[in-house]
């Protein structure tokens, strides 16, 4: 089984939502890993055929992160990193399971060195995702 990643920086995936759709539709895509979603706890945002893990922020209106998964790809959300605005799912493929990441780094933020160690420590084959 392969898999069609997707890292989108989305500055608003409200405003964006339509360019989303299109890109979807031209290309199937099975994970889509989004930074900057701008979205608010409460504000719905789905898209037909995913699932859709968010992590909002709530002491910004900028900001947040959501990963995308089709409804037919079985997966697990893995713990993280308290202190890091991310998201780790691991996903059942035939081949056995890939560990997807999702990362943003805001500008002139920084992350410590035992928060990436806890992230990606005994983790193989991770894909990392990260925003401008």
């Amino acid at each position: 089984m392969s898999l069609q990643i997707l890292q989108w920086n989305a500055c608003s995936l409200t405003s964006r939502r339509h360019e989303l759709q299109q890109l979807l539709s031209t290309k199937q895509y099975d994970i889509v890993c989004v930074q900057e979603t701008f979205l608010q706890p409460g504000k719905k945002c789905c898209l037909n055929g995913y699932d859709c893990i968010r992590q909002d922020r709530t002491d910004s209106q900028r900001g947040g992160i959501a990963t995308l998964i089709k409804n037919c790809i079985k997966f697990t959300e893995l713990r993280k990193p308290a202190d890091m605005e991310c998201q780790a799912v691991n996903i059942k493929t035939s081949a056995g399971s890939i560990r997807v990441i999702n990362v943003y780094i805001p500008p002139g933020n920084d992350i410590s060195r035992p928060s990436m160690n806890d992230l990606f420590l005994h983790r193989r084959n991770a894909s990392i995702s990260r925003g401008k």
